[in-house]
């Protein structure tokens, strides 16, 4: 079990924050934007702050008829996160 804290400082509040990417990884926004550029569809990207403290980002991107949803500690890393997604679900993988 994780430790608890009853302190209000910044600090603590964002080190007990949850962790939305622990698989998020870059290579899979470069993959999934070349294989865009290779069909010739652009990905449409929605970005929404849904968290002051801790901060916390969604992403949302639609490509062609696939939808899915990343979250992130930044919007960067919620990219990652939902390109991982769509990635899995288009049978894309890294080399």
């Amino acid at each position: 079990m994780g430790p608890t804290t009853t302190s209000s400082s910044p600090l603590e509040r964002i080190e007990s924050a949850p962790n939305f990417e622990p698989q998020a990884q870059p290579q899979y926004t470069s993959i999934l934007w070349e294989h865009a550029a290779k069909v010739g569809v652009i990905p449409q990207v929605e970005k929404h702050k849904i968290s002051d403290l801790p901060i916390a980002w969604s992403c949302n991107v639609q490509f062609k008829d696939h939808l899915a949803e990343g979250k992130g500690s930044s919007f960067k890393k919620a990219k990652h996160d939902v390109s991982r997604k769509l990635c899995h679900m288009l049978s894309l993988s890294p080399p």
